[in-house]
């Protein structure tokens, strides 16, 4: 399942919201650090 976690740049729990989703298999997009090439969320 692909996710995109909804945030404000400053939510303190959004990199361990991250990694918790992931850790559980999901494939999460991450517009804090976007794969290489990807221009993130702007």
């Amino acid at each position: 399942m692909h996710i995109y976690v909804a945030s404000s740049w400053r939510n303190t729990y959004y990199p361990e919201v991250v990694q918790a989703l992931r850790d559980a298999g999901h494939e999460v997009y991450d517009f804090r650090y976007p794969p290489t090439g990807d221009p993130g969320f702007q």
